[in-house]
């Protein structure tokens, strides 16, 4: 595991808000779902003029671990709830029927044109997703599905192609991220310590690639066995 990360003052700089409302418009949703004790993350990807990408992000708790969450992480949880960044569910386990609701009512306002998400744990929740009408692949979070996607993050801090409106929740857990890479070079996003969270990055990586899936599905000639991961 190496020390990469995101540069604070580059991923400082992508704290532009977005340049027109998100209400509307076209984007791809990453859900990283928590079992228990983790925030859960959603996290819409929109695309811009020449290759650039805003997000929006929500994030989720539950209630009853606000409290401990901010003593372990020495975070102001509780500001970030009460300042919308994070909503907390009812308990000490997260709901997922809130998330779904969640999902449900911003794809009532926003184009909403696919979830990925991962589909350990969370099998029921994606079912429900589609039964209601959205479209929903599963993503993994092995280097293979990670690997480029992740490059492609960090090149779009690099370069100022991402907003992500200061968002508070997501910029921490930019922070908490390092890298561990394989024998082939791919690379993965994990946590440097135990305390910290990434989720809404895994949340944004998994859109990302779901970004480039697309892409590729949409070349001419493009292979179909490297759609699959």
């Amino acid at each position: 595991v190496s020390q990469s990360r995101y540069d604070p003052e580059k991923w400082a700089a992508c704290s532009a808000g977005p340049t027109t409302p998100f209400t509307g418009r076209k984007c791809i949703l990453g859900l990283d779902l928590s079992k228990t004790t983790d925030l859960s993350a959603m996290v819409a990807l929109y695309l811009c003029e020449g290759d650039e990408f805003e997000v929006d992000a929500m994030f989720w708790s539950p209630r009853d671990l606000i409290m401990e969450r901010e003593r372990t992480d020495r975070q102001p949880f509780q500001h970030w709830v009460n300042s919308g960044f994070i909503t907390a569910t009812d308990g000490n386990i997260i709901d997922h029927s809130a998330i779904r609701e969640h999902v449900l009512e911003y794809a009532k306002t926003h184009q909403v044109e696919k979830v990925f998400m991962d589909l350990n744990g969370a099998v029921q929740l994606a079912v429900e997703l589609q039964g209601a009408g959205l479209q929903v692949a599963g993503w993994s979070q092995g280097f293979r599905g990670m690997s480029s996607p992740s490059k492609r993050l960090e090149s779009l801090v690099m370069q100022q192609k991402i907003r992500h409106g200061g968002n508070p929740v997501l910029s921490w857990m930019a922070g908490c991220v390092t890298i561990e890479t394989n024998a082939y070079e791919d690379i993965r996003p994990v946590k440097k310590k135990s305390t910290g969270r990434i989720d809404g990055i895994v949340a944004l990586i998994f859109a990302l690639g779901g970004w480039e899936t697309d892409q590729i599905k949409n070349q001419p000639g493009a292979e179909p066995s490297i759609l699959f991961l």
